[in-house]
């Protein structure tokens, strides 16, 4: 109630009722000189101006007569419009015929009629309170589809805000799994280094692992950051990967620079590429190679992480279990619907995910 209040009251109803008023005047005026071939303007004061100027006037108080009863009961609305609408259509019918008689005598025209004999004219144009009491009930009708538009799109509103205010707590959650899911992983090869007694690249590894989580920690209140902000991510990621893994893979990031300005899911790709690097070291008896491409195409942003390995581990996107894959397949879900593609495709040289977003600043 008070948005349409507050709407009523604002420069921009003000200007569009005036508007629609003067169109409404000069429209028939239009008509009235095509229809009687020319028109004096005598005749134009006495029919059709005088009867909108009235109108209009009267007009403005509809709004507020509105306002005061839209809370009222069903049978008082109805009794109290009915009266309004009566009244209405008796003060156009008394105020036309006045203001024909003044803008006649303003304007220096000869008179329809006189003071002495606006009684008469008032007779004969009676039909001017059905009038004006039609004009009030279409102005109300119009009044309550605007109330009942204002009530749907408020609801609209709040249950968009609801929906996404649920999603962005569900990627939240959806998010914070992949901090301890990757800290295990990472944690599991330093004591692996450990017990082969490889400590100078369990400690290179720790403290690329302590970048690494500032980094990711520090982002992560934010559901989406920059592909910029993502490849440092990934950069710290793959220097734990290189200490882990030695010269046994070797890793390629192609990154558009045209793209680095968009914005993804935070932790996008770390995910898809520590997959590569798992399966592509397992299925591999040579050097494993895994390459992350990005690139813009039209408003999508690409994404195609490659390695030369096999696809062996029987996963598909639809899988609702696991953490690394899964979370970042049900996380692009609830942030795009249906606006995304995640397809993994095996090739005759390995396998590649291929990843497409809206490109969104």
């Amino acid at each position: 109630m008070t948005v349409l209040r507050t709407f009523i009251k604002s420069r921009d109803y003000q200007f569009v009722q005036t508007l629609c008023w003067a169109s409404i005047i000069l429209v028939t005026i239009g008509y009235y000189f095509i229809a009687h071939d020319g028109y004096s303007y005598n005749q134009l004061i006495y029919d059709p101006v005088a009867y909108y100027i009235v109108l209009w006037s009267l007009s403005w108080s509809i709004p507020y007569l509105f306002i005061s009863s839209i809370h009222s009961s069903l049978r008082y609305s109805i009794t109290f419009h009915s009266l309004m609408a009566l009244l209405f259509g008796m003060l156009h019918f008394l105020l036309t015929g006045t203001i024909i008689l003044l803008l006649e005598r303003l304007l220096n025209l000869p008179e329809h009629f006189t003071f002495h004999s606006l009684i008469v004219h008032w007779q004969t144009e009676w039909h001017l309170i059905v009038h004006g009491s039609i004009w009030y009930t279409v102005y109300l009708i119009l009044l309550y589809a605007l109330y009942f538009y204002k009530l749907y799109d408020a609801e609209v509103r709040k249950n968009n805000e609801l929906t996404q205010s649920l999603s962005s707590a569900h990627v939240q959650t959806l998010s914070t799994q992949l901090n301890p899911h990757f800290l295990f992983n990472a944690l599991n090869t330093v004591s692996m280094m450990i017990r082969k007694e490889q400590g100078t690249k369990a400690v290179d590894m720790l403290a690329s692992l302590g970048e690494m989580l500032r980094a990711v920690l520090s982002k992560n209140q934010e559901l989406l950051i920059t592909i910029s902000d993502e490849v440092t991510l990934l950069k710290k990621y793959i220097s734990i990967e290189s200490i882990r893994f030695g010269d046994r893979v070797e890793t390629e990031l192609d990154i558009n620079k045209e793209i680095l300005k968009y914005k993804v899911p935070r932790l996008l790709l770390q995910p898809v590429v520590e997959n590569a690097y798992k399966h592509g070291m397992r299925t591999n008896e040579i050097k494993a190679k895994v390459k992350i491409t990005g690139k813009k195409d039209d408003q999508k942003i690409m994404f195609r992480v490659f390695n030369n390995g096999s696809y062996d581990f029987g996963w598909s996107p639809d899988q609702a279990e696991g953490i690394g894959l899964s979370n970042t397949v049900n996380r692009l879900r609830e942030l795009y619907g249906t606006a995304f593609t995640f397809q993994i495709r095996e090739k005759n040289d390995g396998v590649s995910v291929d990843i497409s977003l809206p490109a969104e600043l």
